[in-house]
């Protein structure tokens, strides 16, 4: 047989000769040469004798797979990888090689099965638009000869996904073209298939469609000629692309971050960021901080922490930032993040993110050392004064220091001995002063309601006074900060004897002591503020003293420049002593910091117990008008509790429920109650306090209508004990959140269900590549979609799927609740079902949803077609579908439930019928409603 005439007479074939000239216009010299002489080269292919196919260009690694839908216009095809590496464009090219006839080479769309013997025809579409503007599909062919130095370039190729519902029939399809076209060459005659082969070419593709990879496809490349009968005769085997991936998949799409909210960090990490990208898998992505050293060698990483719940339609994470390797970094450190999928082990493009040295709390101000000669140096500390009114008495203060005309500081390492007759500090009044604080003659003047209303006017530049001591002998932890705390602190006692000796009026006695105590240091910090940071109790005692019996004690409230009041500065220092005092003394525990937080939170963050068991004592509020607030909530949105919870600290969260927190009150930015915080630390204690000893509702939802039990099951891969402890306190399994809520329910009464936005539908098939079904939303049937628009969200049993022990628990908490609701509610159901009406025509209400009439009518029509079944598991009734499935009305048993038991409304139960099409349903509830406004008018 002549294989050439053969070919020859085949050019009739006016679609194979049209597609030829379709794929083949594409010039030999765009083939490229690099490949092309490797191939001539290859050792593999030197010996060989027989004929063989090569692949010299190959496919790109990653191309959108796009639905017909998207087909309108042009898009790009199908380049080779070359491409990637220069500027002009090439195509996936094979050439058959140990063959000296015309032939056709042809190109398919296969799966891209690890081995290629297991490799099978894909049910998506691999097409080529036609100058008709049509698309034709795959097999493609190009005819090869010696012209084209037989080298077939396959250009103008793109992939169409096929929708869930047509895979079966689309693999069907090919595979009956592919088994005629192999039988043919037996029986030329042959037009169809029997029905056992059509029966078994059916079940095969059913198997198939169960395990087959949607996102990766490969190019099936086959040589043929045309014999005496016009059939194909293969020339050799076919040869294999490497995978093409799908590029908007989430399995093997490519990652990008395309936004994220803050690039900055505190080294101690948990700071919240939000990130945007491109489509991700939820439970196939990870976060990955690292840094590299000059050698661009990794020196450390860690991974933001973050659950499947915390992403969002697969395009935003919300995560928090993992601690530095360094807790105590003095300037800031850059390090990198990215985008890190697990299963391929595939990264985005790095970003540049910084650690920042944290604001310690409880930072320590050492004691200095310091020698008289240091006082007269030159070198300055600024003291500000930042009052209303004149500045001279602060003036005087820092001109005694800078003149060296006092020394104030001697060698005394504790300023509590200031404070003894041996320092200068010995005037009877003082001494009075200190004994029993019961200076007539001072305080008697003294009158609580004097008012200061001097004008306010611009700080002076004189107002500023400097002062620096230094010691080149001192040790280097002596900082300036740490000195001005106590030359500040020394100043303002100096400064109240100094007063009190002078026994002037009422009114500028009070106006001095004022200027003393708002006499600031560079961190905004008055003498108390000093007071707390250098640990002195009995100067303290002093200065709150004075402040009580001269009625100013709202400047024990004065705020740093980090909004820190000298309490704030207690709780951080882990002074409970200091809190006791200052609380006596009517310090407001609700001022709050910069960052919003009230003592309360600091000293819960600070994990300072002793400080918290001051704040909530009742006893130190005797004298105290402002009691603690223990809902308040800090810039983060978290209320002390929610801070509790995320420090694990049992003891805080006891003391502040008994305090009158309120176990369910949600943060501000995910809507997160306590308990949920809880579950998401994996505390079984505190959860366990929580579900047994308090009123929290375990089903509250956050934003997102994940409940306590969602958390459970997925954060750290599920937490067993804690499920069980839940699922004890009756949380809900069949809850579902709102990820893909019916939009039926957003609809407008009177408008017709329309679906033009396409969503994320979640899939149940299994691929060949197992992700725990992390690319579920991938495979999004539009069709589908458009034909009901509807989607339940997540119960707490479709997130524990994968955990078998936690699955377990569910189930038998799901069997005990419908059980108990057939032994309890469908007795009030059927009680309320056997009711009789007062008479035959009477309009009694029936059910607190529906009148007679229209119930009648809807357990008519739902129980006809069944589709009380698909309304149970919208409303999140699934549980009950087992239990009154025999019932005579299923439906109306569903309605009374739905009325004694539920939360939905008549407008909810309207849509979802809508959605599903009953037609004389809706029409039946909109009957109802126009009677009502009918009736409603008439009596008006």
């Amino acid at each position: 047989m002549n294989s050439a005439s053969s070919f020859e007479s085949s050019n009739s074939s006016q679609d194979s000769s049209q597609e030829s000239a379709t794929l083949g216009t594409i010039p030999y010299s765009t083939i490229n040469t690099m490949n092309l002489r490797a191939l001539l080269f290859d050792p593999s292919t030197m010996n060989r004798e027989e004929p063989f196919l090569k692949v010299i260009e190959e496919p790109v690694e990653k191309f959108r797979f796009r639905y017909k839908s998207e087909m309108m216009g042009t898009h790009g095809s199908i380049l080779a990888r070359s491409h990637e590496r220069n500027r002009r464009k090439t195509y996936p090219s094979v050439q058959l090689c140990n063959y000296d006839r015309p032939a056709i080479v042809r190109c398919s769309l296969y799966t891209a099965h690890p081995h290629e013997k297991q490799r099978t025809p894909h049910t998506h579409r691999l097409i080529v638009r036609a100058e008709n503007n049509m698309d034709k599909d795959d097999p493609h062919e190009v005819i090869v000869s010696q012209d084209n130095n037989y080298i077939a370039v396959f250009h103008g190729m793109g992939i169409i996904h096929t929708a869930k519902k047509n895979i079966v029939e689309e693999l069907i399809k090919k595979k009956r073209s592919r088994l005629l076209e192999k039988l043919r060459v037996k029986n030329v005659k042959l037009t169809s298939l029997n029905t056992v082969q059509e029966s078994k070419l059916r079940q095969d593709a059913e198997d198939e469609s169960r395990k087959m990879n949607l996102n990766s496809v490969s190019l099936c490349f086959e040589a043929f000629y045309r014999d005496a009968n016009n059939c194909l005769q293969q020339i050799c085997d076919p040869v294999f692309s490497k995978p093409i991936n799908n590029m908007k998949s989430a399995l093997t799409g490519e990652l990008k971050i395309c936004r994220i909210d803050k690039h900055v960090s505190t080294c101690m990490g948990g700071e919240e960021v939000f990130i945007l990208v491109e489509k991700v898998g939820k439970k196939n992505i990870k976060i990955k901080f690292f840094e590299v050293n000059e050698d661009d060698q990794e020196i450390w990483c860690d991974y933001g922490k973050f659950s499947e719940l915390d992403v969002h339609h697969q395009y935003a994470i919300v995560f928090r930032t993992p601690p530095y390797r360094d807790l105590d970094i003095e300037k800031p450190v850059d390090v990198f993040l990215q985008l890190y999928r697990p299963t391929d082990g595939d990264c985005s493009e790095p970003i540049k993110f910084q650690y920042k040295p944290s604001e310690k709390m409880g930072r320590t101000r050492k004691r200095p050392r310091v020698s008289n000669e240091n006082l007269h140096s030159s070198e300055n500390i600024n003291f500000l004064n930042v009052t209303n009114g004149t500045t001279n008495g602060m003036m005087e203060i820092g001109s005694d220091v800078k003149n060296g005309n006092d020394n104030l500081l001697g060698e005394h390492t504790s300023l509590s001995e200031l404070l003894n007759e041996e320092n200068g500090l010995d005037s009877s009044e003082f001494r009075e002063f200190m004994n029993n604080l019961s200076i007539s003659e001072y305080m008697s003047t003294f009158d609580h309601d004097l008012a200061f209303d001097g004008e306010k006017s611009p700080l002076p530049k004189d107002a500023v006074t400097e002062i620096r001591i230094k010691e080149e002998n001192d040790p280097p932890e002596v900082k300036e900060e740490i000195l001005g705390d106590y030359e500040l602190l020394q100043k303002a006692l100096k400064q109240i004897n100094m007063v009190l000796q002078e026994k002037l009026s009422s009114d500028v006695t009070a106006k001095k002591i004022e200027n003393i105590f708002n006499m600031r240091n560079t961190e905004g910090e008055t003498a108390l503020h000093a007071g707390v940071m250098c640990g002195e109790k009995d100067a303290m005692k002093l200065m709150l003293q004075v402040l009580e019996k001269g009625g100013q004690k709202h400047l024990i409230n004065t705020q740093n420049f980090r909004n820190e009041t000298p309490l704030h500065l207690a709780v951080l220092h882990k002074q409970p002593q200091f809190v006791q005092m200052l609380l006596a003394k009517g310090a407001d525990p609700n001022f709050t910091n910069s960052d919003g937080n009230t003592a309360i939170h600091l000293t819960i963050k600070c994990c300072h117990n002793e400080c918290l068991t001051e704040l909530l004592d009742k006893n130190n509020y005797v004298h105290n008008e402002h009691k603690p607030k223990c809902n308040e909530k800090n810039y983060e949105g978290q209320t002390p509790l929610h801070v509790a919870a995320v420090k694990r600290n049992l003891f805080a969260v006891k003391s502040l429920v008994k305090s009158g927190a309120n176990v369910n009150e949600a943060d501000s930015t995910l809507g997160r109650h306590v308990l949920m915080v809880a579950v998401e630390q994996s505390d079984k204690d505190i959860v366990e306090y929580l579900v047994k000893e308090t009123n929290v509702d375990v089903n509250l939802e956050n934003y997102a209508g994940d409940t306590s039990l969602h958390y459970a099951c997925v954060v750290n891969g599920g937490n067993a004990e804690i499920c069980q402890l839940l699922i004890d306190a009756k949380a809900d399994p069949m809850k579902a959140n709102h990820e893909q809520r019916s939009r039926a329910m957003e609809l407008p009464l009177a408008k017709p269900l329309e679906v033009t936005v396409k969503e994320e539908i979640e899939s149940e098939d299994e691929f060949q590549l197992h992700i725990d079904d992390d690319d579920e939303d991938d495979e999004d049937d539009e069709d589908d979609e458009e034909e009901n628009g509807l989607s339940k969200g997540c119960t707490s049993m479709d997130l524990a799927k994968d955990n078998q022990e936690i699955l377990n628990i569910l189930k038998q908490a799901d069997q005990y609740m419908a059980s108990t609701l057939q032994n309890e509610s469908l007795d009030e159901v059927q009680i309320k079902d056997e009711c009789p009406s007062p008479s035959e025509h009477s309009t009694v209400v029936d059910n607190g949803l529906f009148d007679e009439q229209t119930l009648t009518k809807l357990c008519s029509v739902l129980d006809a077609s069944n589709s009380w079944t698909n309304l149970a598991d919208l409303l999140d009734y699934t549980f009950l579908v087992p239990s009154i499935r025999a019932a005579i009305s299923p439906s109306k048993l569903l309605f009374n439930y739905a009325d004694l038991h539920g939360n939905v409304t008549v407008q909810h139960i309207r849509n979802f019928l809508e959605a599903l099409d009953e037609k004389e349903a809706v029409e039946a509830i909109d009957l109802m409603l126009a009677r009502q406004v009918a009736n409603t008018g008439g009596d008006q």
